[in-house]
C-alpha cells in the first residue's frame, strides 16, 4: 500500500519533510519517498510517518482547498 495523498495534499507538504524526518529519526528522503508514493507504508516507521503526513496536510492546507477537495469527493 502507497501513501493516498492528494496533489493539494502534496502541495501544503512541500518543505515539511525535513522537520518529519527529524521527528521520527529518518532521512528527509525516506520521507520524501513516502510523499511521492515512491515507498510502500508497510513498516510501523512508514504508517506513523504517514500518520503525521495526514494531520500536517490537513493543518497546513488553506481552507479554500479544503471546500474544493469536498466538492470534488461528492460528485
Amino acid at each position: 500500500m502507497v501513501a493516498e495523498l492528494t496533489d493539494i495534499e502534496k502541495d501544503a507538504l512541500r518543505g515539511q519533510a525535513s522537520a518529519i524526518a527529524n521527528k521520527h529519526g529518518c532521512s528527509k528522503v525516506y520521507v520524501h519517498m513516502i510523499i511521492r508514493q515512491e515507498r510502500e507504508v508497510n513498516t510501523k516507521l512508514a504508517q506513523n510517518i504517514l500518520k503525521d503526513l495526514k494531520i500536517l496536510a490537513r493543518f497546513l492546507t488553506p481552507a479554500e482547498a479544503k471546500e474544493n477537495l469536498k466538492t470534488t469527493k461528492t460528485k
